[in-house]
């Protein structure tokens, strides 16, 4: 049931369905003298100017206040209903019921409901009316595209992204707190670079609260909020709306400020949603019922504690604004920074000890270690790097067992694309000995672990992997003398990686060379998120294995394959690709058939097949470019595959007048009805009329009598469509009309109107 309430019809009449619906009322109701309270018959505004009870239409009356009212439609016929004061004034002309039902149906051959006396028309005593409520509402056909209704700061006007996101030419700051990244965005490192989206799914580990942000809305009816925080919340705050005046960024300052400033005036706000649904999990994006769609540009802010107290405090509450406009389309339009163009960090840490030259492993694991430096396709890896076990290694060893000595790396971490660095890597490796007497697990890992967490807190953006490779047993620093793991056994060992992948997101991979024990870098990298240990206990050509370990570990977290947002519904004839760059021009990619078929250029092919794609994936040479280029992103926009289409329901109405005296016929009079119109889309109401029972085989021609739009969504009772001034006086006196509704949605089929109840009346007048 579709609740009208008053504050929605200011400035005409409430939509109302007496004038249409109950029982008879006698000739001469609609004289001032019939009614309880006097006011005087309009012209069809709704706004009586008579005096009445507590004054007249624009007088003082008592808030709250009741009195009947009428509005004439014509000579004929009038619609009875009734005024509430309020703020002093007399309000519309309601119906005192001041509600109606409806949902929709798909196609009808007949009329929802009977034909009945008109309680509503007074002035007209032969008027009948067909009330239709179809259940459930009306709306178009076709399938609702995914519920993605929202867009990317790409698709945000310039004027409104380079003052908010990360330009310092328009007087923001550049990305260096995180009030500057609006719009679902968030600052990567190092701080001064560039704001980047927040990937789906992603949330700041370690935040210790919610962290609520909004996507830019494309349709006008749902705005999309995201709890980047890793603790739920949200479920009791809400979306704000501000109308900028004329804009709220501009050059007024900090991102953070200028946008503050709307609370102070520069904007005016214009309405709040809740969220509903209760809190949102870290990482998650809701869309939310919020019309947008009267204000041509908007700014969004969520929570706001002052206006929705209960709100739970956020993490950070200076990046909680979004954007909308009605020009911007992105409909199965999104940006994405996969997870595989990530900037990616690697600490490595190998075992020196004793064992490693008595074993024969030394040698292949220094010339492992350095293939995988030199490689071309490391390059664009963030790469530290120390050893642990030997005298050399100061402080991490087995004897010192010093935590903080093993998480200072010696070298990095930096890109291996610097020959300069490359060599000072090699060199050391080259020139490192071994020695010593065990393998330090615990000092070693906790570093590790430490280092890691750590980096996370001023890199949020990177994947950061640590990496322990070790031919090590059980020896361990408290336990040298017998080289036992202690009491808790490789759980208490493996303990720090657990707290660090599990507050911060830092991967461990363990690689077990020959002799190692398996139990604890099994355990080492299940608590590090990472599965198993790459078992080389069996190897027999550890230079070679130890190689290829490392360069897997560095496909896994470099994979050059997008996620396709909504992957089901996309047409993949429609899909483009874009490498967007933090400088310089876009590049467009060209899709070529498969891996086989890249030959160098800016390029990319689908995964698993051109048919049924679920990701693309750049071929090799682009690929590298999004790698070294830190903060750009791959846009991909496609045809959503699903989406409203325009859609006729039809129905059929029978103008019997049995029961009115003899020669009486009908005459179709009216037509009221109560649609919800998004953006651009339409709602096309046409009659055709018969003089015979078989309507179908007669149906057309059509007459268009009203268009319901965004603006003029409803044909109030009060000022219905007059069909009889629409159709031709032979067309008004069929005694058998159809009724079209055709509904068109917006032309991105992103959103359907909804019809929620229409009237049709008609007169049964004698005629002979």
């Amino acid at each position: 049931m579709k609740e009208l309430t008053r504050s929605r019809l200011i400035g005409g009449i409430a939509t109302s369905w007496l004038l249409l619906g109950g029982a008879a009322i006698g000739m001469g109701a609609c004289t001032t003298e019939d009614r309880n309270t006097p006011a005087d018959i309009t012209t069809g505004t709704g706004n009586p100017t008579g005096s009445g009870a507590g004054g007249g239409a624009y007088g003082d009356c008592d808030e709250g206040a009741r009195r009947d009212c009428k509005v004439q439609i014509n000579e004929k016929n009038c619609f009875a209903g009734e005024q509430v004061c309020e703020h002093g004034r007399w309000g519309e002309c309601l119906d005192p019921e001041n509600g109606l039902s409806g949902q929709s149906g798909d196609w009808h051959k007949n009329s929802i409901s009977p034909p009945a006396a008109c309680s509503g028309n007074p002035c007209n005593p032969v008027c009948q009316t067909f009330d239709e409520d179809p259940s459930p509402d009306l709306e178009s056909g076709g399938t609702p595209p995914p519920a993605n209704a929202t867009g990317t700061v790409s698709d945000v006007p310039s004027s409104v992204s380079n003052a908010c996101i990360d330009d310092t030419s328009s007087g923001c700051l550049d990305c260096n707190s995180a009030g500057n990244c609006q719009l679902d965005t968030r600052c990567i490192a190092p701080p001064g670079t560039t704001c980047v989206p927040w990937q789906d799914g992603q949330f700041a580990t370690g935040a210790g609260n919610p962290d609520l942000t909004v996507k830019v809305s494309c349709d006008g009816a749902t705005v999309t909020v995201c709890n980047r925080g890793d603790v739920p919340g949200g479920g009791t705050s809400g979306v704000s709306i501000w109308a900028p005046n004329p804009d709220l960024c501009g050059g007024t300052g900090t991102c953070a400020s200028a946008m503050s400033t709307g609370m102070n005036g520069v904007s005016t706000l214009r309405g709040s949603c809740p969220i509903t649904g209760g809190d949102l999990a870290p990482g998650e994006c809701r869309p939310i019922n919020c019309d947008v769609s009267g204000n041509p540009a908007s700014y969004l802010h969520v929570n706001g504690c002052d206006e929705f107290p209960g709100c739970v405090p956020e993490s950070d509450n200076t990046n909680n604004w979004g954007y909308f406009q009605n020009s911007i389309s992105c409909t199965c339009s999104t940006t994405t920074t996969g997870s595989s163009l990530q900037p990616v960090t690697i600490y490595l840490m190998l075992d020196s000890s004793g064992s490693m030259i008595s074993q024969g492993l030394w040698d292949p694991a220094r010339a492992a270690i350095n293939a995988f430096v030199t490689d071309p396709g490391s390059d664009t890896i963030n790469y530290a790097f120390r050893m642990y076990g030997n005298p050399s290694a100061s402080g991490c060893t087995q004897s010192d067992c010093g935590t903080a000595a093993c998480a200072t790396p010696s070298y990095g971490p930096a890109l291996l694309d610097n020959a300069t660095y490359e060599g000072q890597l090699t060199s050391f490796v080259n020139g490192a000995t071994t020695g010593g007497n065990g393998t330090p697990h615990s000092a070693a890992i906790a570093g590790m672990a430490s280092w890691g967490s750590t980096y996370r807190a001023s890199n949020p953006a990177d994947i950061i992997a640590l990496v322990y490779i070790t031919d090590g047993a059980d020896g361990d620093c408290a336990y040298n003398s017998t080289y036992n793991t202690p009491p808790g056994g490789a759980v208490q060992i493996s303990a720090p990686a657990s707290t660090a992948y599990t507050n911060d997101g830092v991967l461990f991979y363990s690689v077990a060379l020959p002799s190692a024990n398996l139990m604890l870098l099994d355990e080492l990298a299940a608590q590090g998120g990472t599965g198993s240990a790459i078992d080389l206990t069996g190897s027999t050509n550890v230079a070679a294995d130890l190689t290829a370990a490392l360069q897997g570990i560095q496909g896994t977290l470099f994979s050059c394959s997008v996620p396709i947002p909504n992957a089901a519904t996309i047409d993949p004839n429609l899909v483009q690709a874009i490498f967007d760059q933090t400088t310089g021009p876009d590049r467009p990619l060209t899709e070529v058939a498969n891996a086989g078929s890249c030959t160098g250029g800016d390029q990319f092919y689908f995964s698993p097949d051109a048919l049924n794609p679920t990701d693309i994936v750049l071929c090799p040479a682009v690929c590298d470019d999004v790698r070294l280029d830190v903060g750009s992103q791959v846009d991909i926009t496609g045809g959503c595959a699903a989406a409203y289409t325009s859609q006729d329901h039809i129905f059929t109405y029978d103008g019997d007048c049995a029961g009115y005296p003899a020669g009486s016929s009908a005459f179709w009079d009216f037509l009221s009805y109560d649609t919800t119109v998004p953006g651009d889309a339409t709602v096309e109401f046409a009659i055709s009329v018969s003089n015979i029972s078989e309507l179908d085989a007669e149906m057309g021609p059509w007459t268009t009598v009203a268009t319901a739009t965004n603006a003029n969504p409803d044909a109030l009772p009060g000022s219905p469509i007059d069909l009889r001034a629409a159709l031709s006086v032979a067309e008004a006196q069929a005694p058998y009309a159809a009724l079209r509704i055709r509904i068109n949605p917006t032309s991105s089929g992103s959103n359907t109107p909804t019809v929620d109840d229409w009237d049709l009346q008609y007169s049964c007048e004698f005629n002979e």
